[in-house]
């Protein structure tokens, strides 16, 4: 037993993944607290900007074409996030000011999908081959880590919690070519 997680732990340490920022502020105006969040549990939403480059959710079906995130928590703040699981480095923590609230986001898209992310990019779902800067998921593996699930994968940029952090699923990010 011990020797296996050694073995894993010398895996893990070799591979190296570059995270990415992550955004953290929906746009709107300071506003009272709502006592029910606009988007429940198990929502699935995609960014867009508004015309002062603010972040804007909206809720889409979990099987459409845009989702692009899915919430696994609604929570006061960013902390309460970290509590929970590492959304700041393998999710996305996104505070909503219209109702108070902070979401704690994991990634929606499939498999071989392509999207666009980044500090001033809204996380949003795209052609593979149309964007510049898009991300592929290459693939999506069960880890007990997330340097393990992508061990062995060429190229991995950056790794996200699909669907939820419970589910011991990574998706592993790589470049569109």
């Amino acid at each position: 037993m011990f020797a296996a997680v050694a073995a894993l732990a010398v895996v893990a340490a070799a591979v190296t993944i570059p995270l990415r920022p992550h955004r953290s502020v929906i746009a709107g105006q300071p506003s009272a607290v709502r006592l029910t969040p606009p988007f429940p549990v198990g929502a699935c939403l995609y960014e867009t900007d508004d015309r002062q480059g603010r972040p804007v959710l909206h809720s889409v079906g979990c099987a459409s074409g845009d989702a692009a995130l899915v919430v696994n928590a609604v929570v006061p703040n960013g902390g309460a996030c970290a509590a929970i699981a590492d959304f700041a480095h393998y999710g996305l923590v996104q505070y909503d000011r219209d109702a108070g609230t902070t979401y704690c986001l994991a990634l929606a898209v499939p498999e071989q999908a392509c999207f666009l992310i980044g500090e001033r990019i809204a996380p949003h779902r795209v052609n593979c081959g149309s964007a510049t800067g898009a991300e592929r998921i290459a693939a999506v593996r069960p880890g007990a880590s997330a340097a393990a699930a992508c061990a062995g994968l060429p190229s991995v940029s950056d790794i996200w919690y699909t669907g939820s952090p419970h589910s011991g699923r990574f998706a592993c990010l790589v470049p569109d070519a």
